[in-house]
């Protein structure tokens, strides 16, 4: 019962970074709030309405930066009092330290364990690790040895390690660290169930 699922709608004529959050869809996620349900807005592009939504609201956003990294990029400065996490991380080492001077997260995938990842080792070990968090992406991205097959939270380990080993610190180092940001970031009580999800909300 602490978790709900709203689709939020996205009305607007112009481009995608132009559409916004419609009045219905805002007031269904204050009423939400108000009934002690526990929001997240999550991007699948950087969608303009999200992000005065989140200030408004102070909700943690989740972006999804596929190839767009300057647009998001743009976005988050433009906004400066939205928090979240960047999902699946794949940009460059240097936007990464810009996003956590920001004050935002970076969440990594089983690619990490790959042997041809090259940008992320790179990422992980130039940004605090109170910054980073792991992620299945499921049902994709199952980490080595799992690759090709369906993922999910039984493989997060293996990121921890490959950040561990990146980091010189032990897997239970990092895994309590991550658990401890992600908590922090969702508003996850301690004690509450690790498997269960965190937040719902995903535009």
């Amino acid at each position: 019962n602490q978790y709900e699922i709203i689709v939020l709608d996205l009305d607007g004529t112009l481009t995608n970074r132009d559409k916004v959050i419609t009045p219905r869809t805002k007031k269904a996620l204050m009423e939400a709030q108000a009934r002690g349900k526990k929001v997240v807005l999550a991007s699948g592009r950087p969608t303009q309405g999200v992000m005065p939504l989140a200030e408004e609201l102070d909700l943690p956003v989740i972006v999804h930066d596929r190839d767009a990294h300057r647009d998001c990029l743009d976005l988050v400065r433009a906004h400066p009092n939205a928090r979240g996490v960047f999902h699946c991380y794949s940009g460059s080492a240097e936007d990464a330290k810009t996003l956590v001077k920001l004050g935002w997260h970076l969440s990594f995938t089983g690619t990490i364990t790959f042997k041809n990842a090259r940008k992320a080792p790179e990422v992980i070990a130039a940004v605090p690790l109170e910054r980073i968090m792991v992620e299945t992406d499921a049902p994709y991205m199952a980490p080595t040895p799992f690759r090709g097959k369906r993922c999910d939270s039984r493989y997060v380990y293996r990121m921890a390690e490959t950040i561990a080993d990146i980091k010189g610190l032990t897997r239970q180092e990092v895994e309590e660290a991550t658990t401890a940001t992600g908590k922090k970031l969702f508003g996850i009580p301690d004690g509450e169930a690790e498997a269960q999800p965190t937040r719902e909300m995903v535009l």
